[in-house]
This record gives C-alpha cells, sequence and structure tokens, in this order.
C-alpha cells in the first residue's frame, strides 16, 4: 500500500479530522518525498498548514510549488 497516493491523502484527512495534525503532516511530507512531482500533494500539504496556522510554513511551500510547477516535469 505504500504507493497508493489516494489512500495515504485520505489517512491524512482523517488524522487531522481526529486531531492529530502533526500524524497528518507526517504522512503528507512522506508522501511529498516519495511523490514530489504530485502538486495536489504539495497542495493538501500547504492547506493543512493553512488551516493550522502556519502562516511562514504557508509562504514557503507555496513558493516552492510555484518553482515546481515551473518545471516541465509538474503533474497534477
Amino acid at each position: 500500500m505504500p504507493d497508493k497516493v489516494d489512500v495515504h491523502l485520505s489517512w491524512a484527512a482523517y488524522e487531522e479530522e481526529k486531531g492529530q495534525t502533526e500524524q497528518a503532516r507526517v504522512i503528507l511530507e512522506n508522501l511529498q518525498k516519495k511523490h514530489p512531482e504530485l502538486m495536489s500533494v504539495n497542495l493538501r500539504r500547504i492547506n493543512l498548514e493553512r488551516r493550522a496556522g502556519n502562516v511562514e510554513q504557508v509562504h514557503e511551500l507555496y513558493k516552492s510549488c510555484i518553482s515546481k510547477a515551473k518545471s516541465p516535469s509538474a503533474k497534477a
């Protein structure tokens, strides 16, 4: 199951819903490392940090996401 992106995204959402923001963050960070080309994973992480109130982290993640989007290997 390590390659099932949708399952991991659902798992992260579940953990966040339970109030386990740190666990959700770890799941999304690991998913980003495994699939850095997937913008949907990056955007999920940005939204998690936004909901958690981590404005500086949101800015850094957006900058990273924008720079990756400019590369020809970016996927939705």
